[in-house]
């Protein structure tokens, strides 16, 4: 379900320089939608990774946060930059590093049910 959010919220985010008028505003709610959606499927994502035990489950989740907050840090800068060659850029850009992410999801392994039950108990 995260991927199809990501998945979503990039096709959005690219197509807003390519609409005009009332379309615009349907493709920033949903995009909105899949924002809140992914981040709170992806912070759940973390707590359910194979190796991340309750000790550490606050740890991963400040570093992965720590992470997406770099990105959020540096890719507003170079995405502005853009704008120089075409006023619609940074939005594609941006759809593109939310793309590149991705990949990096069907890595991750989830707990088994056996697991999860042991460290309930």
């Amino acid at each position: 379900m995260l991927v199809i959010s990501i998945i979503i919220m990039t096709i959005t985010l690219g197509l807003l320089p390519l609409v005009n008028g009332p379309r615009v505003w349907v493709l920033l709610a949903i995009n909105g939608f899949m924002r809140g959606g992914a981040l709170a499927l992806f912070i759940v994502m973390i707590f359910e990774m194979e190796g991340v035990v309750s000790a550490y489950s606050g740890t991963a989740l400040g570093l992965a946060n720590s992470l997406g907050m770099l990105g959020a840090f540096f890719s507003p800068p170079l995405g502005n930059s853009l704008t120089v060659f075409n006023p619609g850029l940074p939005l594609i850009f941006w759809a593109l590093l939310s793309s590149l992410g991705l990949p990096f999801f069907f890595f991750v392994k989830e707990r088994k049910g056996k697991e999860v039950r042991e460290q309930l108990n």
